[in-house]
């Protein structure tokens, strides 16, 4: 792709490899900090479901850490954490009142 434009020139054989390290890298610290959060805030909860993470997880530590800023605009239609409990709340409420167990 990026050769195929002759104003960009030709990249390095390594250069891919470079790169994928790279998103590598920021994968597995995105992960690492949303299993955190997931952990967390299972524990205070006291739910007894297995850690999860959700959008929600990973919304929480891109906003609260400075190097993840430049994503900021991309997660925040994503509900927070306590957005997310609120309408699965709701969610279980209704499906009771359907069944007529409310």
């Amino acid at each position: 792709m990026m050769q195929a434009n002759k104003e960009i020139g030709k990249i390095a054989d390594k250069t891919p490899l470079a790169i994928a390290k790279a998103l590598e890298l920021f994968i597995q610290d995105v992960i690492n900090l949303s299993s955190t959060k997931a952990r967390e805030t299972t524990e205070k909860s006291a739910n007894t479901n297995c850690y999860k993470i959700t959008p929600s997880h990973i919304k929480e530590i891109i906003e609260e850490n400075d190097k993840f800023e430049f994503l900021n605009e991309t997660v925040k239609p994503i509900p927070s954490i306590e957005e997310s409990k609120t309408k699965k709340k709701r969610v279980i409420k209704n499906i009771h009142k359907e069944e007529g167990k409310e």
